[in-house]
């Protein structure tokens, strides 16, 4: 829907349907991914923090706060002239930060384009690359950086968490999924 409001509904209890069969949804593409031609390509959003908030950011808020999403898909796009997966007043200022959330951020396709850096991916809290095989390009190469080694382990307990929250996980270790709150 062109209306941030009513998208943000339908995500947010389409989310919620999966849930209850113990799915965890990736609300994608976070965020103003609004154009696939030359999406690879560095293509630039230009947009002001008022429209982004309520109109593109909107949806992807409801999906957090109302559908209780785990798992998150950061887009190619960039917002001016930063790469969006790697912008972290995205990442960790308002989807960590304001809205609460607690899951896991997957990149959109990992292949290098020559501006998708792994190591500054992961330290603005996109805690895995979609790739197809590791490369030398999707391997986090600095690990001698206490604050890399930082934001790996910080990576791999949000995949945890998101895998050990999910309905799908309590089902497999023979526990009854836990009762989902309505929204």
């Amino acid at each position: 829907s062109e209306d941030g409001f009513i998208s943000g509904k339908m995500a947010a209890n389409a989310i919620l349907g999966a849930a209850e069969s113990g799915v965890y949804a990736f609300m994608k593409h976070f965020a103003l991914n609004d154009q696939e031609t030359h999406r690879t390509d560095m293509l630039c959003t230009w947009t002001n923090e008022q429209a982004m908030r309520e109109i593109y950011l909107k949806p992807f808020e409801l999906s957090v706060k109302e559908g209780k999403c785990g798992a998150v898909m950061s887009a190619f796009n960039y917002i001016g002239n930063k790469y969006a997966a790697a912008t972290t007043e995205l990442q960790n200022t308002v989807l960590r930060g304001e809205w609460g959330f607690r899951g896991m951020v997957l990149t959109d396709y990992f292949g290098g384009y020559g501006y998708q850096d792994a190591d500054i991916l992961i330290r603005n809290r996109n805690d895995f690359c979609l790739t197809p095989q590791a490369t030398d390009d999707s391997k986090v190469t600095d690990t001698s950086s206490a604050t890399s080694v930082l934001a790996m382990r910080q990576a791999c307990k949000n995949i945890l968490y998101t895998t050990a929250n999910s309905r799908a996980s309590a089902t497999r270790l023979g526990r009854p999924p836990a009762p989902r709150e309505s929204v």
